[in-house]
């Protein structure tokens, strides 16, 4: 008896715990005080981790803020930073834009996804252009308000994204 109970006992120790889905973003703010009109320019830098499960974001729903009208953004899009020296480079992919901003918040759909591996980050900057015509001296800030802001596929249906670095704000 003694041995079955120390057999099962091994057995259930050596089962290895499974980590609970999650997909963590933290940020850094690059909005700058001034942006000039006719430029591309980083406003979030974007670090994606994965834990447990790999996960494979399809969007992102950006909400504005500000002074600014929609007329003065062009667009806001979302890059690749492969190289990860938080800059646009030429060479960056592009993930997904949005022209067409007519509401405080609008959805930046990736053409392909990205696919956010475990135990690797992923580095992605969000970018907003603004139009060669914007008003002089206005605020541009863009936000990811609630873990609801990203849009995921790929994982179990108890994944989640972990909410502690949100909302993200420029």
């Amino acid at each position: 008896m003694k041995a079955k109970l120390a057999f099962l006992l091994l057995t259930f120790m050596v089962v290895p715990a499974l980590a609970e889905p999650n997909l963590t973003i933290s940020f850094t703010n690059q909005a700058s005080t001034y942006i000039n009109s006719n430029t591309s320019t980083v406003v979030l830098n974007l670090s994606v981790n994965a834990t447990g499960n790999n996960f494979n974001i399809t969007g992102l729903f950006v909400t504005f803020n500000g002074t600014a009208t929609f007329g003065n953004i062009s667009m806001v899009a979302i890059y690749n930073d492969s190289n990860t020296n938080a800059v646009l480079d030429l060479n960056e992919p592009l993930l997904g834009s949005n022209s067409s901003l007519t509401n405080h918040t609008t959805l930046i759909n990736f053409t392909a996804g990205i696919n956010v591996t475990l135990a690797r980050d992923t580095k992605l900057l969000l970018v907003i252009v603004m139009n060669r015509s914007a008003t002089r001296f206005i605020n541009v800030g863009l936000n990811l308000s609630s873990n609801n802001s990203i849009i995921f596929s790929g994982a179990t249906a108890d994944s989640k994204v972990l909410t502690t670095n949100l909302p993200m704000s420029t």
